[in-house]
């Protein structure tokens, strides 16, 4: 099934140009007129440059956003806005804080967690180290959290490889960019750090290079102080193994409640999900044929996935790219807690969909509202040309397009912040706020509310 950004051609023509006047009259009103400036907060601001870039944001109680920023200045900043878009000056110094990394060194941040006792995780990559601070309610570094109590951890790729075995490994960041340091959510190859309610674990996954076309994938799970979980795999850590030396290359992980790991890697063309047990194991029960493997199929030319979320039942929704000889689409997946597909997902199959009038969209960030709707953040191009602008697109449950969002579409195209997307989040009355950077002012942050 493939799904549109218009309406239906079996609708009657008259009804078509009622809606499409009716989109027209309200076009102007997506955004959240109660935040910021018209919808946007545009840096810079108090306390943030113009060129601190948003890299992830999440929801807090009172509708209040926490992000972490990238700067030009190789700090990384901790950002709290009120719902209004204000900085929140009760949070750190004045509403931002600077990420502690005396020990670790600077790091592209690419992944932010919150934690249920109001502690939050930044985490990311730069080089051979992946790096991950846990910081407090009020910003200051968690002193339970690393080798030297100051919330700092990271681990080289010698810290699961032997150097003399391997000379020359590295962390690599994706197929696609064929670089070492991870800069982008959009192509992440994992730091993406999740923490359980249970014990305060955090399980990551990164790529690492041990050859010239030898890549493989590693999943690490660490205990709640940031050491290495040795009840993990014996170590602490296991490799994704496969019949042969192919390339594969990590996408994503997921955490359960129940302590069992999901991990989506593409190998031989074709993205999987994998499913471990607590100790490392892997479950036998989830996916194809006792193998704990569920194999997405392949659509057109090659598909990927780049962001997943759980699903309240145990089972996960994804979505990423699909590229053909017409450009790429979005690509959504539902699985079921046990591995199989969704039957009251598009009939059981990934489904695909594109945006009338936007081509090659890349997708970036991906979040679950409560009803089980499915909210997808990207950025495309504006028809044949490479002017890139946000896209946020809305789904039901069952993978079509909720024409309650967009004016009937089913999608927002944000002409106003063109740029590059990069994370998005969903308030509890189901507005949505995604944050990126662009050409709005120069090459400045921004962050975006519209409505639900």
């Amino acid at each position: 099934m493939l799904h549109c950004g218009g309406l239906s051609t079996s609708m009657p023509t008259w009804w078509s140009l009622i809606m499409s006047q009716s989109q027209a009259k309200i076009a102007g009103n997506f955004y959240d007129q109660t935040f910021g400036i018209g919808g946007v907060v545009t840096f810079p601001i108090d306390n943030v440059a113009a060129s601190d870039f948003p890299q992830a944001i999440a929801t807090l109680p009172q509708n209040k956003l926490l992000m972490v920023t990238t700067g030009d200045d190789t700090s990384l900043k901790m950002v709290r806005l009120n719902e209004d878009g204000s900085l929140d000056s009760s949070f750190a110094s004045g509403g931002s804080v600077v990420v502690p990394t005396s020990r670790i060194g600077y790091f592209y941040a690419n992944s932010l967690d919150l934690l249920p006792d109001d502690k939050f995780l930044v985490s990311g990559a730069i080089n051979n180290t992946v790096a991950i601070v846990r910081q407090v309610k009020d910003g200051a570094p968690d002193p339970s959290f690393g080798d030297n109590n100051d919330g700092q951890v990271s681990y080289n790729v010698y810290n699961f490889l032997d150097s003399n075995s391997y000379p020359g490994a590295s962390f690599h960041s994706s197929e696609a960019e064929g670089e070492q340091v991870d800069k982008s959510t959009g192509y992440s190859s994992g730091v993406r750090g999740v923490a359980t309610a249970l014990d305060g674990q955090i399980v990551l996954t990164r790529t690492i290079k041990v050859g010239a076309s030898d890549f493989r994938v590693i999943v690490i799970r660490l205990s709640e102080n940031g050491s290495l979980d040795e009840t993990f795999g014996g170590k602490g850590y296991v490799f994704i193994a496969s019949a042969s030396s192919e390339e594969r290359f990590s996408r994503g992980v997921l955490l359960q409640q129940d302590g069992k790991v999901l991990v989506f890697f593409k190998y031989n063309g074709y993205v999987h999900v994998i499913r471990y047990n607590q100790d490392g194991s892997v479950d036998i029960s989830y996916g194809d044929k006792g193998t704990g493997i569920v194999t997405i199929p392949s659509i057109n030319l090659s598909s990927t996935l780049t962001s997943m979320a759980l699903k309240p039942d145990g089972g996960v929704v994804a979505a990423g790219d699909n590229s053909s000889v017409s450009g790429r689409s979005t690509l959504l997946v539902s699985l079921t807690s046990n591995g199989s597909f969704s039957k009251d997902f598009n009939e059981g199959q990934p489904a695909l969909s594109v945006y009338s009038g936007y081509s090659n969209n890349v997708v970036k960030s991906l979040a679950l509202q409560d009803d089980g709707r499915i909210l997808v953040g990207l950025a495309v191009f504006v028809g044949d040309s490479r002017e890139l602008v946000n896209l946020v697109a809305r789904y039901l449950p069952d993978g079509s397009f909720d024409t309650t969002f967009g004016g009937g579409k089913g999608f927002i195209a944000f002409d106003a912040t063109e740029g590059f997307f990069r994370s998005l989040a969903v308030l509890p009355d189901h507005r949505v706020v995604f944050c990126g950077y662009g050409r709005v002012s120069g090459l400045a942050g921004h962050v975006v509310r519209c409505l639900a």
